[in-house]
């Protein structure tokens, strides 16, 4: 499985220029379902 699992969630990094972007994610029996995708240098 791609990503890293934290807090039931996976995280997946993608590069982009300098930095890249977030998505967490979790994979259910029949789907993906995306929670959340935010810049890697964005506060949360």
């Amino acid at each position: 499985m791609i990503g890293i699992d934290l807090d039931g969630l996976r995280h997946l990094y993608i590069p982009f220029g300098d930095s890249g972007y977030v998505v967490q994610y979790r994979v259910d029996a029949d789907a993906v379902v995306v929670a959340r995708i935010f810049h890697a240098r964005e506060n949360r």
